[in-house]
């Protein structure tokens, strides 16, 4: 018979190989950390980097992602892990939440060190009401998301197996195998990029979902647009950044509406449900 002290042990050391956190991650975060202070402290004197400031910003918006995708690593084992949600499904709603704070943040601390090269107060520039109003859309739609997908109830017996082939058939084979009428992976390795574009539940898990993909294209769309006013703004700075670009009413009009879809699609269910507890 195996002693009990050492099975203990065993067991404990299996539990920490499985950990996904380590001491490498919390090195490479402090290390990320400390590439974006020395470039920040570098472009206060450095006439090289104050010449090429879209460059600059380029390279704090590349050291953010890295900061995200190393914490998410470290918590899922999955190089994606930061857009992927509790459902260990890759997350429309964190990938635009992500995108739009990694954009803003690296703007706002560029903006901060060309004021600080010329001597003005580095956070004396204005940031738009309609960014505010922007990533308030944004933060809505991330909180609002997992929360709408909780109210669901079970699905029937015939959906649940008609459901559980199709996504079978799309390759799933490790698919959370409950009454839920949300579909959910076993673990985050399961998570894929399709994820984003196709239905929460089990009667819509292996389609398109229109919703999706139309709040998809409008992010990019305005992603992109924001990114090179960003860009133009430092590149044709010539003295203190004094306020970020606008964001256009309408643009956020539109934003608004596409994101009133996502989440007015999830509201509806695409799984015959089964009847409630104590239904005759």
């Amino acid at each position: 018979m195996a002693d009990p002290q050492t099975s203990r042990e065993a067991a404990a050391a299996e539990r920490r190989r499985e950990r996904a956190w380590d001491t490498t991650h919390a090195a490479a975060l402090g290390f990320v950390l400390l590439l974006i202070g020395i470039l920040a402290w570098q472009f206060r004197t450095s006439e090289t980097l104050q010449s090429n400031p879209v460059g600059v910003w380029l390279a704090i918006l590349l050291l953010l992602a890295a900061f995200g995708v190393i914490a998410g690593h470290g918590v899922s084992k999955n190089w994606r892990g930061l857009l992927i949600d509790q459902r260990n499904r890759m997350s429309l709603s964190r990938l635009q939440f992500a995108g739009w704070t990694l954009l803003v943040l690296s703007g706002i601390l560029t903006a901060a060190l060309m004021n600080l090269a010329v001597g003005w107060d580095p956070l004396e520039f204005t940031i738009p009401q309609q960014l505010f109003v922007l990533m308030g859309i944004s933060t809505a739609s991330l909180v609002a998301s997992p929360a709408i997908l909780t109210t669901k109830g079970k699905a029937t017996s015939e959906a649940k197996n008609l459901g559980m082939q199709a996504l079978k058939d799309e390759g799933y084979d490790e698919v959370w195998d409950s009454d839920n009428i949300v579909v959910a992976n076993t673990s985050p390795l399961q998570a894929r990029w399709a994820d984003m574009l196709k239905g929460e539940e089990l009667g819509n898990a292996a389609v398109l979902d229109l919703g999706k993909v139309q709040m998809f294209f409008f992010t990019f769309v305005l992603f992109l647009a924001y990114a090179s006013a960003l860009a133009g703004m430092f590149r044709e700075a010539q003295d203190a950044i004094t306020q970020l670009p606008p964001i256009q009413d309408g643009m956020n009009v539109l934003l608004g509406i596409s994101h009133t879809g996502y989440l007015s699609n999830k509201t509806v269910s695409h799984t015959p449900a089964a009847p409630a507890t104590g239904t005759p």
